[in-house]
C-alpha cells in the first residue's frame, strides 16, 4: 500500500505551524534567544536509556550520529558565552516506535541562566499555560506520589515490597525485574511506568521532582538531601511532556557518571560508546548557572489536538517516510 500522503491532516498541519509560532513568539517575548546546532554529531549521547542512529560519511573512518538532543552543543555554546537560549530542531532515537515515540521527532530545548529547577519548573508551568491553555500545575516530590499512590517509600524499597506492591496494584513485571539483584532502579522505573503515570496529570499538568540520585542524569544533587537529584518531569494528559535539570557544572562529576553509565551499557551488552571530548572541554572551560528542559514538541501538539498517534500529528513519519 502506497504510504505517499501525510499522516497528519491539513488542519493539524496548519496547527503545528501556528503552535510552533506562538512558542517561538513566547520564547522572544522572554528575550530567549534561538540557536542552531548540529543534527551529525562525531559523538553519541551518553545514556543507558538512548541508542543513538549512526551515520556513515565518506570522509571519516568511524561512524557519526544523528542527536538524540541538541544538549551537547547549546552546553557548549552556554560555556562559550551565549544567553539564554532555545532551540526547535529535529532529533532522533533507534528503535523507538508506537502511538506516542517516532524514531525521529521535535524537541524544544531551553536553557535558562541564573535559575535553578524551582524556578524552571515555573516558568516551564507559564510556557504550558501560554500554548496549551493549561490550569496552574501541580507540584509533588517523586517520594510524596509514590507514598501518595502505592503508598511505598521508594528511597527504601525491597525486592519484597516490589513484589507486593506489583501484586496489590495488579501489575506483572517481567522476569528480569524480579530476580534478587535486579537493580531497585529499573524496578522504580517499572512501577512509575505502568501504574503511577497513567494516573497523574488528567486535570492540569504535575512537576515531579526530587527524583533519586541515581537517576540525576546530568543534574545536580541536591546539596541538603543528599538521597534525591534537582531533577524534575512534567506529566500531562497520560503523557510525559519534558525532563528537566538544575544543570550540573562539576566536570569531574560529569566525566564519573559517563564513565558510570557506559559501564553499564558493557555490562548489558550494548553498543560501547565514547565520551564527546569537544563536550567535556567545554565544561572545563565553565559551564554558566542554569537549568535545562527537554519538551516533546509533537505530544504538545497531541494535547492540543486530541489526537492519540504521533503519525497523525507529523507530515510522515517513519512508516511514510
Amino acid at each position: 500500500m502506497s504510504n505517499w500522503e501525510p499522516g497528519a491532516s491539513i488542519k493539524v498541519l496548519h496547527e503545528r505551524s501556528t503552535l510552533l509560532q506562538k512558542i517561538r513568539k513566547y520564547f522572544s517575548d522572554q528575550d530567549i534567544l534561538e540557536v542552531d546546532t548540529p543534527s551529525i554529531s562525531k559523538f553519541p549521547t551518553i545514556d543507558e536509556h538512548i541508542d543513538s542512529i549512526e551515520v556513515y560519511l565518506k570522509s571519516q573512518k568511524t561512524p557519526s550520529y544523528l542527536i538524540s538532543s541538541p544538549e551537547y552543543h547549546m552546553k557548549r555554546l552556554l560555556c562559550f558565552g551565549m544567553p539564554s537560549i532555545y532551540q526547535i530542531c529535529k532529533a532522533f532515537r533507534k528503535d523507538e516506535l508506537g502511538n506516542y515515540h517516532n524514531p525521529e521527532f521535535t524537541m524544544i530545548e531551553w536553557y535558562q541562566l541564573g535559575i535553578d529547577d524551582y524556578q524552571l519548573m515555573q516558568a516551564t508551568d507559564k510556557l504550558l499555560q501560554h500554548v496549551l491553555n493549561t490550569a496552574p500545575a501541580e507540584f509533588i516530590t517523586y517520594k510524596a506520589l509514590f507514598l501518595k499512590y502505592l503508598n511505598i517509600d521508594p528511597f527504601n524499597l525491597t525486592q519484597s515490597k516490589f513484589l507486593l506492591c506489583c501484586q496489590e496494584s495488579g501489575l506483572t513485571p517481567s522476569k528480569d525485574l524480579m530476580i534478587k539483584n535486579c537493580r531497585i532502579e529499573d524496578q522504580l522505573n517499572f512501577l512509575m511506568g505502568f501504574y503511577i503515570e497513567k494516573k497523574i496529570g488528567h486535570q492540569k499538568p504535575v512537576f515531579v521532582y526530587h527524583y533519586p540520585a541515581n537517576q540525576s542524569a546530568l543534574a545536580k544533587n541536591d546539596s541538603m538531601h543528599n538521597q534525591v537529584s534537582q531533577r524534575f518531569e512534567v506529566f500531562y494528559k497520560g503523557l510525559e511532556l519534558g525532563n528537566g535539570y538544575h544543570e550540573l557544572q562539576d566536570y569531574q562529576v560529569h566525566l564519573s557518571r559517563f564513565e558510570s553509565t557506559i559501564k553499564k551499557r558493557k555490562d548489558s551488552d550494548q553498543t560501547d560508546y565514547q565520551i564527546d571530548y569537544n563536550f567535556m572541554d567545554a565544561l572545563k572551560h565553565g559551564l554558566p548557572h542554569c537549568s535545562g528542559i527537554a519538551i516533546g514538541f509533537d505530544r504538545l501538539l497531541m494535547i492540543k489536538t486530541g489526537i492519540e498517534d504521533i503519525d497523525k500529528v507529523q507530515s510522515f513519519s517513519s512508516k511514510r517516510s
